[in-house]
């Protein structure tokens, strides 16, 4: 099996070496260059057609997040953001994500190259994960595809999705799912409505979505996203007895969304066609 491939852009030379050690010990990865800054990253990238980059924010010539920027405006792959920066709730990290990030890993502040190495499952596992999001042959597929916008639209999908089955909102689902999905979500809203339940929610928001995979077979484009939102929900029964769920209690929830769309089609919406939960 061919090995996942990987460009290190970081301005430390230190940092470059340790990513690279890591990289090269696992058997289905190689990292095929380093490049100081992303001047030289772009020119390495160009040349070398990683599979996957992992990225620093603070660097020489050009920051990390503009230069993510451009890269997925002009050749969109699978980035790993790996930086001091970027810790969780971080704006930088919110905004790397927004750019089309898969994911992040931050970098220990101090004891970096202990840090770091402590760090390597994270890392390789996040790269693995990256490699799957083929990004770039759903561009070559579907040039008008661009994943900061996808991404942004699926958020607002997911809600409208989520909020709408609480509700027993047919007409707004059968808008935005396959058909397969929907019979699936209207077989389960009858199911409720026949015994007389109720479901009251609340949708708090979505802390992470990420592209994890991506591919156009034949015409159609699909895109799986990996979710994490917070969610109130509790189903009642017809005589307002708790059934499922927690009114008081805000949960995490973690689902894995495929969504679908004709690259013929004029049309530019997606529909979800496949859903899983990860619990």
């Amino acid at each position: 099996m061919a090995k996942t491939t990987v460009v290190v852009v970081d301005d430390s030379a230190l940092v470059r070496s340790i990513l690279t050690e890591i990289i090269n010990r696992q058997p289905d990865m190689q990292c095929i260059g380093a490049a100081s800054d992303p001047l030289a990253a772009r020119e390495m990238i160009r040349n070398l057609n990683p599979d996957v980059i992992t990225l620093d924010v603070e660097m020489p010539k050009m920051d990390g997040l503009d230069f993510l920027q451009r890269l997925m405006r002009l050749r969109p792959m699978p980035v790993v953001m790996v930086s001091t920066l970027t810790e969780r709730g971080a704006e930088v990290t919110l905004k790397a994500l927004e750019l089309g990030a898969v994911d992040f890993v931050a970098k220990p502040k101090i004891g970096v190259a202990d840090g770091i190495r402590a760090l390597a499952q994270d890392i390789t596992d996040k790269i693995r994960i990256a490699s799957k999001a083929h990004i770039r042959r759903l561009v070559d597929g579907d040039p008008s595809f661009n994943p900061k916008e996808f991404i942004n639209g699926a958020k607002l999908a997911y809600e409208m999705i989520v909020v709408a089955f609480a509700d027993g909102d047919r007409k707004t689902l059968k808008n935005l799912l396959s058909r397969e999905v929907y019979e699936g979500f209207d077989a389960a809203i009858s199911e409720r409505e026949s015994k007389g339940e109720v479901v009251r929610s609340s949708f708090v928001g979505i802390e992470k979505a990420d592209i994890v995979g991506a591919e156009v077979k034949d015409s159609e484009a699909n895109v799986t996203l990996r979710i994490v939102s917070q969610l109130i929900s509790a189903t009642y029964d017809k005589a307002g007895a708790l059934v499922e769920g927690d009114a008081d209690t805000v949960a995490e929830v973690n689902d894995l969304w495929t969504f679908a769309r004709d690259t013929r089609s004029r049309d530019p919406n997606w529909k979800l066609i496949a859903t899983e939960s990860e619990g």
